[in-house]
């Protein structure tokens, strides 16, 4: 190094000495001045599970349809409000009403065979009496009356199920409210069991998400939450995990089912099926 590179890297290491002296003979006459020196606070560190999921009305009910069949006719549509006990669908029970006397037909067969089976009964009870036929004579009717009641008893209480089916063709709603979710919309049929139509109100909502099974040990009811819809990001809401499911819905979906109640909406225009993402808090960190 030359002489003069010397002498300008000893000018500037003076010069920054210098400045930051100057900085701290400062500092008492600015914060007497009215500045302000930032304190450095620590916070604990909250650590949150993220999932996403939807909303749903906390108040409503699902029905299912009763039977199988073509949709005869449609009386209320997606956000209509209902009353309770009002039909809201209709099922065609023409073919189930011919399928039904189908059945009632081989149940009178049936009957038919079964009064044979007893008066063969009676008849062999007699010959044998007579010693013209051998005891197994016997044994053989009374295990065919058996059998031919048995087959009579099904068929009868099969009948019986069907007509009470008969009543189900027309759904009502069970409750006052709105007509949530048409699972029928569009449709031409109904079937057994499945769903058709969610009733409810708008008075309170739930956060249905899904946990990652990984995380299943980390949340348990009672946990809060915090709730972003995606139509109003900019609103979180507050609310608190009350239930879980143990387990999947599905063996092959590796998603845990959790219900978040949410205690003030903000006046938000909410409405069922909004997705949401939740963020619940699994604890601290220290």
């Amino acid at each position: 190094m030359t002489a003069r590179n010397g002498l300008a890297a000893g000018t500037v290491a003076l010069a920054c000495i210098g400045l930051l002296g100057w900085n701290v003979l400062q500092a008492p006459s600015r914060q007497a001045a009215g500045g302000a020196l930032e304190t450095l606070v620590l916070r604990d560190l909250s650590l949150r599970v993220r999932c996403l999921g939807s909303l749903e009305a906390k108040n409503s009910i699902t029905v299912h349809s009763k039977l199988s069949g073509s949709i005869l006719k449609r009386h209320a549509q997606e956000g209509d409000p209902v009353k309770k006990d009002q039909v809201i669908l209709e099922i065609d029970v023409n073919a189930f009403l011919s399928e039904l006397r189908a059945d009632q037909e081989s149940l009178d067969n049936t009957r038919r065979e079964a009064a044979k089976a007893k008066r063969e009964l009676r008849v062999q009870k007699r010959l044998f009496g007579l010693g013209a036929v051998p005891k197994r004579n016997i044994e053989d009717a009374a295990d065919l009356l058996d059998q031919t009641s048995s087959v009579l008893a099904k068929a009868s209480r099969d009948i019986e199920e069907k007509r009470k089916k008969l009543a189900n063709a027309k759904l009502s709603s069970p409750m006052d409210g709105l007509l949530l979710r048409d699972f029928l919309k569009g449709a031409n049929s109904a079937t057994q069991d499945k769903e058709a139509f969610i009733v409810g109100t708008l008075d309170a909502f739930i956060a249905k998400v899904f946990l990652d099974e990984i995380d299943l040990g980390k949340v348990a009811a009672g946990l809060p939450a915090e709730v972003i819809v995606s139509a109003f990001p900019n609103s979180p809401l507050l609310g608190r995990v009350t239930a879980l499911a143990v387990q999947a819905e599905r063996a092959s979906y590796a998603k845990i089912p959790v219900i978040i109640e949410l205690r003030d909406t903000k006046g938000l225009a909410l409405k069922p099926n909004l997705s949401v993402e939740a963020r619940i808090e699994t604890g601290t960190l220290k």
